[in-house]
């Protein structure tokens, strides 16, 4: 059911095992669901690729879903994420199957209540230990106006050099031009 592109190198392997409890998990929250509301809400994708200081996410892409997991953070807080980020992560699957895309926010009372049944808190941010996950920097550019210099980021230059955006100066109000 997983889709794993995952690097085996012994600092971020997840093993067998966990995946495993992981994806039991899920199917296990989209049952009760399915159970309480009488639906037949299929599994959802499944990915361990998820980068950076998120502990999981749900994705909606031309109305294909699934669910990336943070593997370095799950490695690390392994109980933790079968208890916060699982459920967190399945009930916005569950939500939008339920409740659509109209008019639902991301934290909203749907998905409280999804959570409610699912027997977690609603809580939305972690507070897990990070101090193993790399942080991605973007590279920076030097940009100036008529009184002083300015870094952007990557993505920031990037929407200037394909005339997608100007940014302005805060101070002095003139557009920002690279150096």
């Amino acid at each position: 059911m997983s889709t794993l592109s995952e690097n085996n190198s012994a600092h971020n392997f997840l093993p067998k095992n966990q995946r495993d409890q992981v994806e039991s998990a899920v199917l296990q929250h989209i049952n009760n669901i399915n159970d309480q509301y009488k639906l037949t809400i299929p599994p959802v994708q499944i990915g361990f690729d998820l980068k950076g200081r998120n502990a999981g996410i749900f994705e909606l892409r031309n109305s294909l879903c699934r669910i990336r997991f943070n593997k370095i953070i799950l490695i690390n807080n392994f109980e933790q994420s079968l208890e916060q980020t699982v459920p967190h992560e399945t009930a916005h699957y569950l939500t939008y199957k339920i409740f659509g895309r109209r008019n639902i926010k991301p934290h909203g009372p749907q998905w409280r209540e999804i959570m409610k049944i699912l027997g977690a808190t609603a809580d939305i941010y972690h507070n897990f230990d990070l101090k193993n996950v790399p942080i991605r920097q973007q590279r920076r550019f030097i940009y100036s106006c008529n009184c002083k210099q300015h870094e952007l980021t990557a993505t920031r230059h990037n929407r200037v050099f394909r005339e997608h955006a100007t940014y302005h100066c805060r101070l002095c109000g003139n557009i920002l031009k690279q150096d």
